[in-house]
Parts: structure tokens; sequence; C-alpha cells
């Protein structure tokens, strides 16, 4: 997923965007 976790620097809106 990657919603607050930063692993999908592009699907939502990751910290570590």
């Amino acid at each position: 997923t990657g919603d607050m976790s930063g692993e999908g620097k592009g699907m939502w809106f990751g910290p570590r965007l």
C-alpha cells in the first residue's frame, strides 16, 4: 500500500515522498 508507511512513495502520500 504505502498510505502512511512510505513504501509506495507515489501511490498515495508517503511521509518520505
